[in-house]
């Protein structure tokens, strides 16, 4: 759930929305709409057949994001801890007093009576090293993202469209979801195969491939356009088991990688792996 800054303009170039189905989360849902960092994003959604053709979509599910950024709830979430930000950590070392973290500048935090790590696994099989983990959370989708700011409306008037093939598998106007400042902002997802397939190429030419593309729908070039390349944005590995954890390490592992990659898999991982720390104090 990330939010970029670009000048004065606001961009969620990562996940656009979720929704919910478990009663658990819908419970979790109801406290963050009264809170005012979660609303229902009622906009015009498309999809963009095989000929380029538009059709209306009905959404069966409520569509909902955070507001007045995605970014938004899990500030809300976090707004008791105390949260080191900008911190990249590169190690990890488990010793008798605890678990200790190092920063890429050379800082270590510590000691902390238990490890919760949520991000990706490949990510979290280096930090660990030589500590073992389990397999799951090791396969992942890139997805290139494009953050564009028009002068002007589009020549189209949805809001955000999918498309069944081609370079793109999604495009969103994100100054349309509720709580978003007014203007002309897109995000535009890659699909998996093409980002695959061009992941190393420089945002550059990502930007010219994509808006190219682009073009017969927006009808417009964009006074700013910027690329984002997310490595592990989503996850193709299954798990039995909603998180991990191991006991005499003091070590737990959760997120959205576990089962369907999704918001709301993410949050019951992590309730999941709460539990099951709880029970062993």
């Amino acid at each position: 759930m990330s939010t970029r800054r670009q000048a004065s303009d606001q961009f969620d170039h990562g996940a656009q929305y979720f929704t919910a189905r478990s009663l658990d989360f819908k419970t979790a849902l109801e406290s963050w709409f009264h809170s005012g960092v979660a609303k229902a994003w009622t906009g015009r959604f498309g999809r963009v057949d095989s000929k380029n053709r538009i059709h209306s979509i009905e959404n069966p599910e409520t569509i909902w994001v955070g507001t007045p950024k995605m970014s938004s709830i899990t500030r809300f979430l976090s707004r008791s801890l105390n949260v080191s930000y900008s911190q990249t950590i590169v190690s990890s070392q488990h010793r008798e007093e605890g678990w200790f973290l190092v920063s890429a500048t050379g800082e270590q935090f510590g000691p902390f009576d238990v490890l919760v790590m949520s991000c990706p696994g490949p990510q979290v099989a280096d930090i660990l090293q030589p500590v073992p983990m389990p397999t799951v959370m090791m396969k992942y989708e890139p997805c290139w993202s494009l953050m564009l700011d028009y002068e002007r409306p589009l020549h189209n008037h949805w809001d955000s469209l999918t498309f069944d093939l081609g370079p793109l598998s999604w495009a969103a106007r994100d100054s349309s979801k509720p709580g978003r400042e007014s203007g002309h902002r897109w995000v535009l997802h890659a699909s998996p195969s093409w980002s695959d397939a061009h992941f190393k190429h420089d945002s550059t030419w990502v930007i010219n491939a994509l808006l190219e593309y682009f073009w017969k729908f927006s009808g417009r070039t964009p006074r700013s356009a910027t690329a984002h390349r997310w490595r592990y944005a989503r996850s193709l590995s299954a798990s039995k088991e909603d998180s991990y954890f191991h006991a005499a390490h003091r070590l737990g592992i959760c997120g959205d990688g576990f089962t369907a990659g999704r918001i709301e898999s993410a949050w019951l991982s992590g309730v999941d792996l709460g539990r099951r720390i709880l029970e062993t104090l």
